[in-house]
């Protein structure tokens, strides 16, 4: 996964969420990203980043996380 990428839209987040899922590095989008063991320190500056993007652009991330992690 590239967790560089910047998410812009809807759609993207929607499909990095996805992917986080598919590749079971899903986590609750409340805890420290630093402290997920499956992302080293410069993915998880990166996801970080991701997941504060995921909050501007869509209503509610968690929902996401739900659909895609069952």
């Amino acid at each position: 996964m590239d967790y560089k990428q910047k998410l812009l839209t809807v759609t993207d987040c929607e499909s990095w969420i996805k992917d986080l899922c598919d590749n079971d590095k899903d986590f609750h989008f409340d805890d420290n990203v630093l402290d997920i063991p499956s992302f080293s320190k410069s993915e998880a500056a990166d996801v970080k980043e991701r997941v504060k993007e995921c909050f501007e652009l869509l209503k509610d991330p968690f929902e996401y996380l739900i659909k895609y992690s069952t």
